[in-house]
């Protein structure tokens, strides 16, 4: 009788540790996926903390894209010579298939003669149409001409002792000269010189009311501002130029001197020239004002 009892213990005690067991592993499981289960769903956080930072590195990406493209590399070589300087104020970039001659005989001297493409693409209407200009020098054969084809004419000069007024309907003076900087200037031509107002194109802009608007034609003839002019216009006021469609100045660069050295004018002007470019201008016209070149920019874009 004893063996059956003790067979009866043995295996009440396998049974209780495989029990044991069981319940042992099923804890150890439990606790095992547990773990698993937090592992994932940290993994799985950090995922989408990952793909959260990089849609926002698309976005900012996307956003950064228009700017980018609207803003190219300005390649400026150095000026090694006369006739690169030569070829860059004379060589026409783009055709215009009908010109006008506004200015000059027999209202005005020839030097006051501007030619502006009125093809339509460039969209000067008359009776819908803004100029400005300056340098007049007593001579407003090219205002009274623009006025007489249809625009409002804003005409500036600080050297002609006369006061702001309005010249005719579409014709409004000035005692103001260009510059880039709002202030008093010495300005003036050849021994006569007195310090004028001067101010910056776009306060200008401003203060006639047409601050956003298109403007077909900005007439400079300015003894040496129209360097100031550009200057301001490229690096300050982009938005500005943006909204120009033709500009016709006077280059007051010797055309008679040779000279490329540092000091001289045609070195001054050269980076200009191929800035103008870059914020798309292109010589649409040139012709030989003497010493000096009468050029006219034009912006080619949709108007």
């Amino acid at each position: 009788m004893i063996y059956p009892l003790r067979q009866t213990t043995n295996m009440t005690k396998i049974v209780k540790m495989l029990v044991a067991f069981i319940l042992l592993s099923f804890i150890i499981v439990s606790v095992f996926n547990h773990l698993v289960d937090d592992r994932i769903a940290i993994t799985k956080s950090r995922k989408d903390v990952s793909e959260i930072v990089e849609e926002l590195k698309k976005e900012v990406e996307a956003d950064s894209v228009p700017e980018a493209k609207e803003e190219r590399a300005c390649n400026i070589p150095g000026l090694q010579n006369y006739d690169q300087f030569f070829a860059a104020v004379t060589t026409l970039e783009t055709k215009c298939n009908k010109s006008k001659t506004f200015g000059g005989p027999p209202r005005g001297t020839y030097d006051a003669q501007k030619s502006i493409c009125i093809d339509e693409r460039f969209k000067i209407t008359p009776n819908n149409c803004i100029v400005f200009s300056f340098g007049i020098n007593n001579d407003f054969s090219f205002e009274d001409d623009m006025a007489d084809f249809g625009c409002k004419v804003y005409a500036y000069d600080p050297t002609m002792k006369v006061n702001d007024h309005q010249r005719s309907p579409n014709v409004w003076f000035f005692a103001t000269g260009i510059s880039n900087y709002q202030g008093l200037k010495s300005v003036g031509m050849d021994n006569n010189w007195i310090d004028g107002k001067v101010d910056r194109f776009e306060n200008l802009v401003k203060a006639v009311g047409v601050e956003g608007r298109a403007i077909d034609v900005v007439k400079l003839d300015v003894e040496l501002a129209e360097i100031d002019f550009l200057q301001d216009m490229l690096f300050n006021s982009r938005h500005v130029l943006k909204n120009i469609k033709q500009i016709a100045m006077e280059i007051h660069s010797d055309l008679s001197k040779k000279s490329v050295a540092q000091i001289t004018s045609h070195q001054i002007f050269w980076p200009y020239l191929h800035l103008m470019r870059c914020a798309g201008f292109k010589l649409i016209a040139s012709r030989s004002g003497g010493i000096w070149r009468e050029v006219v920019w034009a912006l080619e874009r949709e108007w």
